[in-house]
């Protein structure tokens, strides 16, 4: 049995109007999710004039798996991973709030089977002043049925200083 998340009503009328428009087309949009014997999938219902369609392309995109917090030593390799939800899914990844510069550090996949896209930012060799707040912020185009068209997730990152100090007993 589908769950019903939420719905909004979308009036388009030709005279620009949301009111008292003689011909007006009424859309309702609603959230829901459809159990599945292997999954559960989540679609946007359209009700476009008495005509219902189910398109799994119109969901918002929604982080799966959130990228942990990481402590290393400096100049010791690390990454952060993110996994997202829906269709064509763009994956920013920002530091301090800030959008990295350096894109080579990231790799992103789609499976179009479970529909999730995978993105991995690899820091190589992180010196003391990587450390910080990472974001992991996905969008597909579409807005939410909220007001929210992009998701984040945040981690951080400390980076240890690899000196070591060696003391001799005297």
């Amino acid at each position: 049995m589908p769950s019903i998340l939420t719905c909004d009503l979308v009036a388009d009328c030709e005279d620009g109007s949301d009111e008292n428009c003689a011909q007006c087309t009424l859309t309702l949009i609603c959230l829901l999710t459809i159990p599945d014997i292997a999954n559960s999938y989540s679609y946007v219902a359209i009700l476009h004039n008495a005509l219902i369609v189910l398109d799994s392309s119109s969901v918002p995109a929604t982080i799966l798996t959130v990228p942990e917090n990481v402590t290393v030593r400096a100049y010791n390799s690390t990454f952060f991973l993110c996994e997202a939800f829906s269709e064509n899914v763009v994956v920013t990844w920002l530091f301090q709030g800030e959008p990295l510069i350096s894109i080579e550090e990231v790799e992103t996949s789609y499976n179009p089977e479970s529909r999730v896209t995978t993105s991995t930012l690899t820091l190589s060799s992180p010196s003391l002043e990587d450390s910080g707040l990472y974001t992991c912020s996905v969008s597909n185009g579409v807005p939410a049925i909220s007001p929210r068209t992009r998701q984040t997730a945040n981690a951080s990152l400390l980076v240890l200083s690899s000196k070591y100090i060696i003391w001799h007993a005297t």
